[in-house]
């Protein structure tokens, strides 16, 4: 079958644990996606109870939501003149409304599941709810889900990418506890059932998963560094003709200004225009303040994407 390799796993679960696990330090997810068992979990510096052992660790948040104030919005009332180009003058009442909407307040940490207990470990935000106690999970959005234990509630969040993995175990753990199942011996008999055979496999897709992921980061930085030297030559381009352009000048830029006939004040942008047009020199551009500032965000961002682009991984 197109895309399967000689184990029978195809090119798609090896995109998966390549990006899985380059979301997550401290987990190879290799044996699960292979239906061999629980993750290989490193995770050195937390101390299991008798009888426990840890079942998924991952990079998460928890959050607080609070409803604050955003902003302002103007509500103008009455007749507006444009006085000129870009200038308006309001005759009539304003007023502000508040703009209100929900925040969140995030914590990073660790969240650790074992089939006795659920933690999170953070700088500034710590908790241990028992499985014996959760009563409730759901998942609110993409990146986020709930933990309810008693009268406490959790807000936990991660990667898009590594919620299925976060919810799906604390339900595992959870609902067997419920169904008076003995995770810890079901997951013990796994570990110890696991062949050398098998684990070396885990070992070979994940390194086939890894050099997946390195060649597609490798195919992006190409694209990225090809789209920067077109960007880079059209400015050397620029710059080459316009320094051998025939076309002098025998005055400096305050020259022009201080010229007798330059106006201070335009009333209109045509005016601008027209005079600078009839000096010919095409060192002045004549925008309006809206294309300027228009001009300016742009080349900004731009110039900020490649700067990011060049040294991306």
């Amino acid at each position: 079958m197109k895309n399967i390799d000689e184990n029978g796993i195809s090119f798609e679960t090896k995109k998966k644990i390549a990006l899985v696990n380059s979301l997550n330090p401290y987990v190879d997810i290799t044996p699960f996606e292979l239906n061999l068992g629980i993750p290989f979990i490193n995770y050195p510096g937390f101390y299991v109870q008798h009888g426990e052992l840890i079942v998924y660790v991952t990079p998460a948040q928890t959050f607080t939501e609070k409803n604050m104030t955003v902003g302002y919005e103007s509500d103008l009332r009455g007749i507006s003149y444009e006085v000129w180009d870009d200038v308006t003058v309001h005759k009539g009442k304003t007023s502000d409304r508040t703009i209100h909407d929900n925040v969140r307040d995030y914590n990073k940490g660790d969240l650790i599941i074992t089939n006795k207990r659920i933690v999170f470990i953070g700088i500034n935000d710590n908790f241990e709810l028992k499985v014996s106690d959760i009563s409730a999970t759901k998942i609110i959005d993409e990146t986020s889900f709930i933990i309810l234990s008693g009268s406490v509630l959790r807000n936990i969040k991660l990667d898009e990418n590594l919620v299925i993995y976060a919810y799906g175990f604390i339900n595992y753990v959870v609902s067997n506890y419920k169904n008076g199942v003995d995770v810890y011996s079901v997951l013990k008999k796994q570990m110890e059932e696991i062949t050398p055979e098998q684990i070396n496999l885990c070992r070979i897709i994940n390194q086939e998963a890894h050099d997946i992921r390195l060649a597609e980061l490798e195919k992006k930085r190409k694209v990225r560094m090809a789209i920067l030297f077109s960007f880079v030559a059209v400015i050397a381009m620029l710059a080459f003709f316009s320094s051998n352009s025939t076309k002098t000048y025998d005055y400096s830029a305050l020259e022009l200004i201080d010229l007798p006939d330059h106006p201070r004040i335009f009333d209109k942008i045509e005016d601008a225009t027209k005079y600078y047009r009839n000096i010919r020199d095409d060192r002045v551009a004549i925008v309006s303040i809206q294309k300027h500032c228009r001009c300016s965000a742009s080349l900004t961002a731009i110039c900020s994407f490649f700067l990011t682009a060049s040294f991306a991984h």
